[in-house]
């Protein structure tokens, strides 16, 4: 399973990275799949799924 495979899994599964990435999203005008590109929010990714 890739990389981009998992964050997409987060991004569907976990609701406090998915909030992040939706309000990420909104502020820099662009669309939840652009921001899940973008190397900050895959910095994010790596904090909303530590356990």
């Amino acid at each position: 399973m890739g990389y981009k495979h998992m964050i997409h899994n987060d991004y569907q599964f976990n609701k406090p990275f998915r909030d992040y990435v939706d309000r990420y999203a909104a502020d820099h005008n662009i669309t939840p799949e652009e921001a899940l590109k973008r190397t900050e929010v895959q910095q994010a990714a790596r904090y909303y799924t530590e356990v």
